[in-house]
């Protein structure tokens, strides 16, 4: 049995954040209308001293400058909704009305205060049973926000880019967080969460890098997509209660050391803990029936495939010999690695298998492995040199991408298919030989490459004869590229032809 040997050099390892994905607006839930649509939109303006109170002036205190403030009447529940105000200057310190009219105030409407830059505080009284999507969102300003028992419900977006709120408690009485609710909240230090909410949703602190200490209540059952991203846990407890962490959950946390997966979880996706820098290990409870660890080192139960290697890992490992398949992002931002050598049972390597690291400069893959995913080797900086062996019958999309000190790419015949640029912006990489098994190119396969020399190891007519989804000339750079044709004898016709000396693609 062969062992496999991963060398690594002890250099400072760093984040290599991946690109932000996109956090989509859900359908917002809107205040209860009365049966027969009736509602009564009501104001209360600020008043100087010298003006008489009337008898459905809203008292509120600890305002700096309050300019307006709407509500609504609902007349099937007999109370109010709070509209938010009328410009968006309102500035200072805001203590949210209980009652108006004699009346309850139970909500804050969609984008009730969303865009007051000047609003420094905010207390929610506990009449208050729910915050709409985006109330406070983009309050770029707001340093403090106190809840109040009594509130169920924070929708999506409600905290939504609050860049100056540094923590945040959620009361027990909430049972609902929705989606993005503190989205980019870039000052967030702690969160304190309900213990009876069931879901951290998707993007729930996404982006907020100052984040240390949050607590997972028992309970939860779901850590939504991108969910802690970029935040900055020293350490994390996981209640096993969790059943699913879902994409990209920690992506990101730099300072995330080890992390431990209960026996409840039964869904863990490949990203859950990419770019975390100084992730030493991860450690799996011994009775969960679908993951397990060795050393540190994340596998399915049955030790077929390496899921994740702990990025910041220093020291050798030897595989076991069941492992067929390295799964998607199992090496994806290991600064650590060097150089890797594929065992030969390994058959499948995953999508960003090996992509983002920063010091890998060489890897063996050997004859056995008859698949590698899109973009496996992207954004490794210093990888200089590789050979796909021919056993891989696609050259997958984005395979190479911005591998940007990359010389030299061997593609062995066998090879079928060369899909969408997987050389994009391989700044170093000057040639390449498409070997004559190639049939099918995807779309621009060629194009967004800086090619000198493209060397088809077969006729022109064969070239013509390849399927492709691109046109002439986005199949390959026509202006700066020369296609060349494969003739072992001196060539009579025109055009450009090639051959090798000492192995050394050379035009005639």
């Amino acid at each position: 049995m062969k062992k496999s040997i991963i060398a690594f050099a002890i250099v400072e390892a760093s984040l290599l954040a991946t690109s932000l994905l996109g956090c989509s607006t859900p359908n917002s839930s809107t205040p209860i209308s009365s049966s027969d649509n009736s509602s009564i939109s009501s104001s209360i303006e600020s008043s100087s001293s010298s003006e008489s109170s009337s008898s459905s002036s809203v008292p509120v205190h600890e305002i700096d400058s309050l300019r307006e403030l709407n509500f609504t009447y609902n007349s099937t529940t007999d109370s109010y909704w709070l509209d938010g105000a009328k410009s968006t200057d309102i500035s200072g310190n805001l203590v949210i009305p209980s009652t108006y009219n004699g009346k309850p105030v139970v909500g804050i409407n969609m984008q009730a205060f969303q865009f007051c830059k000047s609003l420094k505080s905010v207390v929610i009284p506990s009449s208050i049973r729910e915050i709409e999507s985006e109330a406070f969102a983009l309050c770029e300003n707001l340093e403090s926000v106190t809840l109040n028992e009594g509130l169920t419900i924070i929708s999506y977006y409600a905290f939504h880019r609050c860049e100056k709120l540094k923590s945040i408690v959620i009361p027990d009485t909430v049972t609902f967080l929705g989606d993005c609710s503190f989205l980019d909240c870039l000052s967030l230090e702690s969160a304190k969460l309900s213990k009876y909410i069931t879901v951290i949703g998707d993007y729930m602190f996404e982006g907020c890098s100052k984040l240390k200490s949050v607590n997972i209540p028992e309970g939860v059952t779901r850590i939504g997509e991108f969910a802690f991203r970029s935040c900055d846990f020293n350490a994390v407890t996981i209640p096993n209660t969790v059943k699913e962490i879902a994409v990209s959950a920690f992506n990101g946390n730099k300072s995330l050391k080890s992390v431990t997966i209960p026996e409840s979880v039964t869904t863990l996706d490949s990203s859950a803990f990419i770019n975390c820098s100084s992730l030493e290990a991860i450690n799996v409870d011994t009775n969960n029936t679908v993951y397990c660890s060795i050393d540190g080192v994340l596998f399915n139960k049955e030790k077929t495939t390496l899921m994740k290697f702990p990025s910041n890992w220093a020291k050798a490992f030897t595989f076991p010999s069941s492992v067929t398949t390295i799964g998607d992002y199992a090496f994806n931002s290991c600064d650590r690695l060097v150089s890797y050598e594929v065992p030969n049972n390994i058959t499948s390597i995953g999508k960003n298998a090996f992509s983002s690291s920063k010091h890998l400069e060489s890897i063996n893959i050997p004859n056995s492995v008859t698949s590698i995913g899109m973009y496996c080797f992207a954004w490794d900086t210093a990888l200089k040199e590789i050979t796909i062996p021919g056993s891989v019958s696609t050259l997958d999309q984005g395979t190479f991408r911005d591998c940007s000190v990359l010389e030299s790419v061997t593609l062995e015949e066998g090879i079928t298919y060369i899909g969408h640029s997987p050389f994009m912006w391989c700044t170093s990489l000057k040639s390449i030989v498409i070997p004559h098994s190639v049939t099918n190119l995807g779309l621009q396969a060629l194009y967004e490459s800086f090619f000198n020399n493209i060397y088809y190891k077969g006729t022109e007519e064969e070239w013509n004869n390849i399927e492709s989804l691109s046109r002439p000339p986005y199949i390959y750079n026509v202006s700066e590229t020369t296609l060349s044709f494969y003739s072992e004898t001196i060539p009579t016709g025109t055009g450009s032809y090639w051959h090798y000396v000492n192995d050394v693609p050379t035009i005639w």
